[in-house]
């Protein structure tokens, strides 16, 4: 009996016992290539509405994702915004490990993705020694800094918010029982959307303002 003298079902076996490996294959490239192509031409992409660098401190990934979901929603952040997060730290006392995170640190506040950093009070002072903190009384006006522990330059300059009492961030026990402090990245253009989101962290209220 020839190819063409086989029912539809008996030509599709043996195609499949002969192909399958092709087939599969074929299948999945066709997978890969459509959600390619889904992902660079068709889906919207998520806009860094502020980016919380939480440094000096793990954070998994897990609770990444229910602290910007909280955010998100209570703020709320725009339809394809969102804040992001990313944590800076090592156990590792190497000096190359830390100058690698160093540098990731710094790569991502360069590339303008990093606008609150969430960190102890040395590293905060380290932050406004290396100019990587604006002044808190230019970007959330000094009434957000009523009654608030804050730490000051010689010159005035407010440049960290102690925000250990936190309602919210005090569900991640970050810091491991350090007070937590607050400082903003001098970008002005991201003044509003900082402050929106430093009202959600400290239940700030729109009664306060």
């Amino acid at each position: 009996m020839t190819f063409k003298e086989l029912s539809f079902k008996e030509k599709a076996g043996h195609i499949w016992y002969y192909y399958k490996g092709l087939i599969i294959g074929g299948a999945f490239f066709a997978l890969v290539l459509g959600s390619l192509i889904y992902t660079i031409f068709i889906k919207t992409p998520v806009e860094n509405y502020c980016g919380i660098a939480v440094y000096d401190q793990f954070m998994s990934m897990e609770d990444s994702a229910m602290l910007i979901d909280e955010i998100n929603k209570a703020v709320p952040v725009p339809e394809n915004n969102s804040v992001q997060i990313q944590s800076f730290y090592t156990d590792k006392n190497d000096v190359t490990i830390q100058a690698e995170l160093t540098e990731k640190f710094n790569t991502y506040l360069f590339a303008r993705e990093l606008h609150i950093l969430l960190s102890t009070q040395k590293n905060a002072e380290d932050f406004y020694n290396a100019g990587y903190a604006a002044d808190l009384k230019e970007y959330l006006g000094e009434q957000r800094l009523k009654d608030r522990n804050t730490l000051s330059a010689k010159d005035g300059t407010v440049y960290a918010v102690e925000v250990t009492d936190s309602e919210l961030l005090k569900q991640y026990n970050l810091f491991k029982g350090e007070k937590i402090y607050l400082a903003l990245a001098p970008f002005p253009d991201y003044k509003e959307k900082t402050a929106n989101v430093f009202d959600v962290m400290v239940g700030y209220t729109e009664k306060q303002k």
